[in-house]
């Protein structure tokens, strides 16, 4: 989701007596928010790979139970919200922060993304499945009407509501009454939409579903935060918020499982993840809980890595781990879930360290090029 999510975040901005309460010290970093990046990444890939791999299997993996790995995209939104909002709370209002934050966000969105996408035109230029020249051009900017025709780049879509956020937050940034009054309507229209209470033109109709409402929640949760979390109840809900998100996330899936409507697309169940996922975020404030995460430190180099893996994974699974499926079908792989679970596995593997090799040698190596070309952007700050 994105993602665009930060690779370092301080925690400057608690106030002494919640950084008291919370355990963190100015400067130090939120390792819990990068474990949930790796495990959003994670479970995307995993998502994907899984669906790819039913048809050849005979039958869903694990009976459909890896279809909860597509909840990383939702994962994904309210940890942009939340991160955009804890790290620069303290620039709305403030216009000279403004061409910072938005240079930032859109180096950290568009250099890489344009690696994948030439990557995306040259397969297809090679495999001979291009369809011209009016998808690519419209896909290079990504914020872009609606069309019926998808994106090149499978995941692009979900940038298109990142990059809406992003640049809604940079106005609260550049004005706050102006920011303020687009917030509360895009909330509004949002929910006014879902209620059937307003009709908005197909083409921009996406920017109001109930995905957008997810920016909220994690925006709603990084106040609580910074605000909220030196009071008693911000302290219990501090400790016991994987537990609490847990458990309400496997009561909505296993709610969703027997409907079989996807959570996305139904009102309630999008705000009930998005409460579970913003409870979820105070984690990142708990001794207990960052302890645990600086432990895992392969969870955390995959979020480093995240936006990598997430922009990648879905074209080297189409191009090459669709041929290298029909290959093993045809030497005789029997359509049983043990052999394809291994086969998912492997995949997975694979994904990953392409993500990471692509984080390594591009991604990084492109946003030190933007900051070099750009003067530094802003070094008062942590890199966000």
């Amino acid at each position: 989701m994105h993602t665009t999510l930060p690779p370092n975040l301080t925690v400057a901005a608690l106030l002494p007596a919640q950084q008291a309460q919370c355990g963190v010290q100015p400067a130090q970093q939120l390792h819990t928010l990068q474990c949930l990046r790796g495990l959003a990444a994670l479970m995307v890939l995993v998502f994907h790979c899984a669906l790819l791999l039913a048809p050849f299997a005979g039958a869903p993996l694990l009976g459909g139970l890896l279809a909860i790995g597509s909840l990383g995209v939702e994962l994904f939104f309210v940890l942009s919200g939340f991160i955009i909002m804890w790290v620069h709370a303290d620039d709305i209002g403030r216009p000279e922060r403004a061409s910072a934050y938005l240079l930032k966000r859109l180096l950290r969105i568009y250099p890489p993304y344009w690696v994948v996408l030439l990557l995306t035109l040259a397969a297809g230029w090679y495999l001979g499945t291009s369809r011209g020249w009016l998808r690519p051009l419209m896909d290079i900017v990504i914020l872009h009407t609606a069309t019926a025709e998808p994106m090149l780049v499978g995941i692009g879509w979900t940038l298109r509501f990142e990059l809406a956020f992003y640049l809604v937050f940079g106005i609260l940034i550049l004005n706050r009454r102006l920011g303020l009054f687009l917030m509360v309507s895009w909330l509004l229209g949002i929910v006014l939409l879902a209620c059937k209470l307003v009709s908005i033109p197909w083409s921009v109709a996406y920017l109001f579903s109930n995905y957008s409402l997810l920016f909220f929640f994690g925006m709603s949760s990084a106040l609580w935060a910074r605000h909220g979390a030196a009071t008693p109840a911000g302290r219990w809900l501090m400790e016991y918020s994987v537990p609490l998100a847990a458990t309400l996330c496997f009561w909505l899936v296993v709610a969703f499982q027997q409907s079989g409507k996807p959570i996305a697309e139904d009102s309630l169940g999008i705000t009930l993840l998005g409460l579970a996922f913003a409870v979820l975020m105070q984690a990142s404030l708990s001794p207990y809980w960052e302890a645990r995460s600086r432990a895992m430190t392969w969870l955390e180099k995959l979020g480093d890595a995240s936006y990598s893996i997430y922009l990648t994974h879905m074209g080297l699974l189409l191009l090459a781990g669709l041929p290298a499926f029909r290959w093993l079908l045809d030497q005789g792989m029997p359509q049983q879930q043990g052999p394809w679970l291994l086969v998912l596995l492997l995949a997975c593997l694979l994904c990953i360290g392409f993500g990471v090799l692509f984080h390594r040698w591009l991604e990084r190596p492109l946003l030190r090029w933007g900051r070099r070309c750009w003067g530094g952007l802003d070094q008062g700050k942590t890199a966000t």
